[in-house]
């Protein structure tokens, strides 16, 4: 079926036409989609994230409208994760882009493809002219599968001194989970308060205290999860109302995220961070509330990690590192070598307990404009967006007793 053409419609070379006309359902990246493509603007959404009804629905992913020119440094690695995640089990991402972009280069993006953990990538055509690439990539996607399931496994680490915030975490996920779909396990002494929430625990054995192994631990828990989507935590957190509901906007296509999190007062917590000086030296965290770029030194913050139970089987946490060493932010790299970034689900969050803002007091502003965050990106067509304020301090003074409002009903009394 043919689509009336706009008039600026970009005309698809003729080498690519048979392309264009073959069978598989086919998505445009851009405002003027040709013939009868599904249209998906990705540059409206927050961390690039499209909808979940989108992931892994489409044989070709045309990247061709929109362009690596029209991204700002930091971002292409977020960029070329969804859209593969557009992909089902196998298809093709095509890519054309002028050869003069600072800040990306095609040794850069066959670098980010062909060091894709879990994912094979193959060129099936090239071509250069008036100074344009343009790429047709062959994508097989492997152990689709894992990316398909809403089962959780919780596993919250503890040394028996936070009873009470560990009840908290587990009545957390089973007021939103009554019939115990998911699993929860309690990497550390176990404790009758646990027994109402049908936990299993590890009793942390086999561990060296004196060297505090928190990543052997990490490891070991993804070991013995049960079930695709992993959360581990420190033993101060709770989940916020509506994370499952959240996760089914965001959906299940990821290997490495975090969520939005906030201290009991209602202040923001930083969750995604970047070191200032770049990845392994020294110096002061970076407090990140743009979700749209990614910096030299990014990191998620180890209280709270989000992952793939497989995806951390096979791309370890660094057994060689102890507490307080950094295990989050060399994680991050290891991942980010693999082509997997890290992602920001904005449609769920969580709340740490027991610390104020002044456990994060060293923690740098980010420079730049306040950005906005969209729960889900619109389509061009169909599709909603939802959008909230994501920084800014005044206007985060005013909203602070709105969010202590909104957590307040989630907090359990005193006892159990």
């Amino acid at each position: 079926m043919m689509r009336p053409v706009s008039d600026r419609a970009i005309t698809i070379e003729q080498s690519l036409v048979h392309l264009a006309g073959g069978p598989g359902h086919h998505v445009w990246i851009g405002e003027h989609p040709p013939l009868d493509f599904v249209g998906l603007s990705i540059r409206k959404c927050t961390n690039f994230r499209l909808s979940s009804a989108h992931h892994g629905k489409y044989d070709t992913v045309w990247y061709y409208e929109e362009s690596p020119a029209q991204l700002q440094a930091g971002q292409a690695e977020l960029v070329f994760d969804e859209l593969i995640r557009l992909v089902g089990s196998g298809g093709r991402l095509i890519v054309r882009f002028r050869n003069n972009i600072p800040h990306f280069t095609i040794i850069g993006l066959k670098h980010l493809l062909a060091r894709r953990y879990n994912t094979t990538v193959t060129v099936e055509s090239e071509s250069a002219c008036g100074g344009w690439f343009t790429i047709v990539f062959g994508i097989r996607r492997h152990g689709i599968d894992r990316y398909q399931s809403d089962r959780w496994t919780f596993a919250v680490l503890t040394r028996g001194t936070r009873v009470q915030q560990v009840v908290e975490f587990c009545r957390s996920i089973r007021g939103q989970d009554p019939v115990g779909r998911h699993e929860i396990l309690v990497w550390g002494p176990c404790n009758a308060a646990y027994e109402p929430f049908g936990v299993t625990c590890h009793d942390g054995h086999g561990y060296r205290d004196e060297l505090a192994e928190i990543s052997r631990k990490k490891n070991d828990i993804a070991e013995r999860a049960s079930c695709p989507n992993l959360m581990i935590v420190h033993d101060r957190y709770r989940i916020d109302d509506g994370f499952f509901a959240g996760f089914e906007r965001f959906g299940y296509d990821f290997d490495f995220a975090t969520v939005p999190q906030r201290y009991e007062c209602g202040s923001h917590f930083p969750a995604y961070a970047a070191l200032e000086k770049g990845v392994f030296r020294m110096g002061r965290s970076i407090d990140c509330r743009d979700y749209n770029a990614l910096r030299d030194g990014q990191y998620i913050n180890g209280g709270l990690t989000i992952v793939k139970t497989e995806t951390l089987r096979d791309l370890r946490f660094n057994d060689m590192l102890f507490w307080n060493q950094w295990e989050d932010v060399e994680l991050t790299h290891h991942f980010r070598t693999r082509g997997l970034p890290p992602r920001v689900n904005c449609s769920s969050s969580a709340t740490t307990l027991g610390i104020t803002p002044a456990y994060t007091k060293d923690f740098l502003p980010e420079r730049g404009p306040m950005a906005y965050v969209g729960d889900v990106a619109s389509a061009v067509r169909g599709g909603f967006k939802s959008t909230i304020l994501a920084g800014g301090k005044r206007i985060e003074r005013r909203l602070r007793p709105v969010f202590k409002k909104l957590f307040e009903p989630a907090r359990s009394p005193a006892g159990l």
